[in-house]
């Protein structure tokens, strides 16, 4: 006997009669579960392409000459001077971890992993380049990594992921210059909530401006407080402005553009989230074809 082979439509038809011979709330049910998947794919395949293309459109910058704004870093992770980063399940010396602990369950129908313990750091760390280095805030990151790590003690799963000093890092985010002249300062803001302070001691300032001793402070007084005030306010913001500038990366917070941290390369980054594009769109044509199929059987 010759081995049967079956059309693309035969196959189909075999997915979609399942669907189509329901009836009633099990009809509905996996329609509209049907539904939200084949949307689920409709939209990762459009953020996937979304990701590929704003990797693909922002040009590498050096960290001394990066403009404020949105940029692209690439260099090699360190720790910051005396701030020690340890995962907590290995004991590793990390730059960033994430973890999750899963227990098994085997009750009745319910089976699986339920995540009973997890986290992530955000503790910030440094990016190298040539020409000088950058602060990595990694709150709100979206992190690849090749370092992920699974592991099981009886019943339970612990999985982990992190980023290594001195590894290649690729960083997509948020660049500022904060501190040197570049700081905005608000003198008028400054003078504000120290004269409410001050205030706020009034025992003290009686100490201090009362020069009558009469038990207030009077106009000629008060203008003495606001002179020695702002006096303070202008050595503070001077050192300040003396402090060398500190270039910071971090989560743009709009959702619009993502905060990324990999180990893996730019054309690495664009090969990932291009086969997950198609991937995307394979799943949501698949589906869609299976709900027209499946509809037109029902109908008919």
């Amino acid at each position: 006997m010759e081995p049967t082979t079956t059309s693309p439509s035969g196959w189909l038809d075999l997915l979609a009669a399942p669907l189509a011979q329901r009836e009633g709330m099990e009809f509905w049910l996996p329609w509209l579960l049907l539904l939200l998947a084949t949307a689920a794919c409709f939209w990762g395949a459009f953020r996937f392409l979304h990701r590929k293309r704003i990797i693909e459109d922002t040009p590498t910058s050096r960290i001394r000459s990066a403009a404020q704004g949105y940029v692209e870093l690439q260099g090699r992770g360190e720790l910051l001077e005396g701030a020690p980063i340890v995962s907590p399940l290995s004991d590793t010396r990390c730059l960033w971890y994430r973890y999750t602990v899963e227990e098994r369950v085997r009750s009745g129908r319910h089976r699986g992993w339920r995540v009973v313990d997890q986290g992530r750091s955000d503790e910030l760390f440094r990016l190298i380049d040539e020409t000088g280095e950058c602060v990595i805030d990694p709150d709100g990151a979206e992190v690849h990594t090749r370092h992920r790590r699974t592991w099981y003690r009886g019943q339970r799963r612990y999985r982990e992921w992190l980023l290594l000093p001195g590894e290649p890092l690729y960083a997509l985010g948020l660049f500022q210059t904060i501190g040197g002249d570049s700081v905005e300062l608000d003198p008028a803001g400054e003078l504000r909530e120290l004269l409410r302070r001050w205030k706020q001691d009034s025992q003290r300032l009686l100490e201090r401006f009362d020069r009558n001793r009469d038990g207030r402070i009077d106009m000629e007084e008060w203008a003495q407080v606001r002179r020695e005030a702002a006096a303070q306010i202008a050595r503070e913001q001077a050192e300040i402005r003396r402090r060398p500038p500190v270039n910071l990366l971090g989560d743009t917070r709009d959702g619009r553009r993502p905060f990324l941290l990999s180990t893996r390369d730019e054309r690495d980054l664009v090969h990932r989230y291009t086969a997950l594009a198609a991937a995307c769109l394979a799943g949501f044509f698949l589906l869609g074809l299976v709900l027209v199929r499946a509809w037109w059987l029902h109908s008919g």
